[in-house]
């Protein structure tokens, strides 16, 4: 009885890990956006930005992002609403 309560124990320390180690990523990507086109030198400051302040800027109401690492999909995310007015 001992051993299948480990193995449970030990498969959501791994799970969670994955999980929380997932959010990072999409963390990363949700709050470093930036507005960079040209060559950058390495005391250059650039300004990061989040996903939904962006998306307010330019008044986008919607955006969908698909992840795709080593030829398999990662993780997607979608932000905002379809209709704006029924914000659904």
């Amino acid at each position: 009885m001992e051993n299948k309560t480990l193995v449970f124990f030990l498969s959501f320390i791994t799970f969670g890990q994955i999980t929380f180690g997932q959010n990072n990523k999409i963390k990363a990507v949700e709050n470093n956006l930036t507005e960079v086109r040209e060559l950058i030198f390495e005391d250059t400051i650039i300004s990061k930005y989040n996903i939904l302040d962006r998306m307010k800027f330019y008044k986008i109401p919607s955006v969908s992002i698909a992840v795709i690492n080593d030829g398999k999909l990662e993780w997607t995310k979608t932000y905002g609403y379809a209709d704006i007015e029924k914000k659904n």
